[in-house]
């Protein structure tokens, strides 16, 4: 006789029990959009890996939204930096590196 498969919900979930909250989730998206880069943000002992977030990008529909209006104001942050540079730096060739 053969066994009767469990359904998926009755399964045993496997793996690590995920660190996601919404208060590191907000964290890192407000260092992200401040300029700061993901691998930067994951060096600091109280964040996750990288890994975990881009986990949480595929679980978390909010999350996902959230980090992808961070990454639009990083571009902005990074636009802004890069004109503070032309304008303010007196040689032109230090301020194309």
């Amino acid at each position: 006789m053969a066994t009767k498969k469990k359904p998926p919900e009755e399964l045993q979930k496997t793996g690590r029990k995920s660190t996601y909250t919404v208060a590191v989730a907000d964290v890192i998206c407000e260092l992200l959009a401040k300029g700061h880069t993901i691998t930067s943000i994951c060096r600091a002992d109280d964040m996750p890996g990288v890994d975990a977030i881009y986990g949480w990008l595929k679980t978390y529909p909010a999350f996902a939204e959230a980090y992808a209006r961070a990454r639009e104001a990083q571009q902005d942050t990074f636009a802004a930096q890069v004109i503070d540079i032309a304008d303010t730096e007196p040689d032109p060739q230090r301020a194309r590196n």
